[in-house]
């Protein structure tokens, strides 16, 4: 493995001295995750907080208490003559059994690695984007190499706004993937933009039932986790659940090898606009643009960035490749001029668990039926 920085281990038998520190340890105590006890901090009187950050004996669980508490305050409140800020400090000198309570204190503090800028040009010099943000919010695309200062920037505003741990974690899920991109590209093939938030969240999702939470992993165990992600899908979606592999897939941002220029030859077959939500795809798109252009697909995927659902993402992907199929069996099928992609997908009647067969055969059945498209047979036409 090659790393970005000698700063970062990813590799057995390091120290997981990525904060500049090695003294935390594992504890075999099981500690609730982040989520539930923010939401329990967040519910609670200022007296309760104050209680709980000072009588806790998980780390994990004062420093969320006393950065609600400067949330609510400001970080020079004081608790028995000391700032939030100073005992935050001291919590993130002196923390050595929680990972959580680290990555807290050292988003909360405003720590960034040295090797961001590297990472991030690792990631742009690969032809792909990156974004950064929490799933559900606002995120910042990334599309050439920016100066530390400006990333820190965006880190601490547009991250730190949202979820002060997501600060510390995005900046280890952006050094961990700029290294495996570098050892293994092929593991990010059919993906543009790595969106940051959302791997973090798909992470989330699938190991949180198994109590296993990613702030509490140390960065080894967790650098283990994404390349496990990034590997095979089909093993880390154990239940073999189409839903999963939709979630997992549509986070990921993942398209088949030939999509962007299926999509092209949709829109060069006649004139059509597609609307999802306020933006649009339209013929006009793939005029004076070839289909195998990075170009185009950053237009694709600007129309696709109007979802925030990763299940939600994938169908559409799905349906744009029975459209094209459908037009490359048949071409004398003309779709409808304008064409509403979540009116199409809502009156499919698809459903998450449906198998791609399932789902393409009733993608064809509401072309029929709903008169999505005009002129011939197109019964037989099931994607492959």
């Amino acid at each position: 493995s090659s790393g970005i920085n000698a700063e970062c281990p990813l590799r057995p038998g390091t120290d997981d001295n990525i904060y500049g520190r090695s003294k935390v340890k594992a504890t075999s105590e099981e500690v609730p995750s982040y989520h539930s006890i923010l939401s329990s901090c967040q519910a609670m009187s200022d007296e309760d907080l104050l209680s709980r950050a000072s009588g806790e004996r998980f780390p994990g669980s004062t420093v969320v208490a006393l950065i609600e508490l400067a949330e609510r305050h400001g970080e020079e409140y004081v608790i028995n003559g000391e700032s939030v800020r100073d005992l935050l400090e001291h919590y993130y000198k002196t923390t050595e059994n929680d990972w959580m309570a680290l990555r807290c204190c050292a988003g909360f503090l405003g720590r960034t690695v040295d090797s961001l800028a590297p990472a991030v040009s690792t990631v742009i010099v690969s032809g792909r984007s990156l974004s950064l943000g929490v799933f559900g919010h606002p995120e910042i695309l990334i599309e050439e190499p920016l100066h530390p200062s400006r990333m820190q920037s965006i880190l601490h505003d547009t991250v730190g706004g949202q979820n002060t741990l997501h600060v510390s974690l995005q900046q280890e899920f952006l050094i961990f993937i700029a290294d495996i991109l570098i050892d293994e590209p092929a593991l990010f093939k059919g993906i543009l933009i790595i969106r940051l938030g959302w791997i973090i969240h798909i992470m989330e999702t699938v190991l949180s039932p198994q109590r296993e939470f990613i702030e509490a992993m140390s960065p080894h165990v967790l650098s283990k986790k994404i390349r496990e992600l990034l590997t095979n899908t089909a093993d880390f979606c154990k239940d073999d659940s189409w839903q999963k592999y939709r979630l997992i897939n549509g986070t990921l941002g993942k398209v088949p090898g030939n999509f962007y220029p299926r999509v092209w030859g949709i829109l060069a077959h006649q004139k059509i606009r597609f609307s999802l939500k306020e933006r649009l795809l339209e013929s006009a798109d793939a005029e004076h643009i070839k289909p195998v252009e990075p170009m185009f697909a950053m237009k694709v995927e600007h129309f696709l960035g109007a979802l925030d659902n990763p299940e939600s993402r994938h169908f559409i992907l799905e349906m744009f490749n029975v459209l094209a199929c459908t037009i490359e069996r048949n071409q004398e099928v003309q779709l409808t001029e304008e064409f509403s992609v979540m009116d199409f997908v809502e009156k499919s009647g698809v459903e998450v668990a449906d198998s791609a067969e399932e789902a393409s055969k009733k993608f064809v059945s509401c072309m029929i039926k709903e008169e999505f498209v005009r002129l011939v047979n197109v019964k037989d036409c099931i994607l492959s």
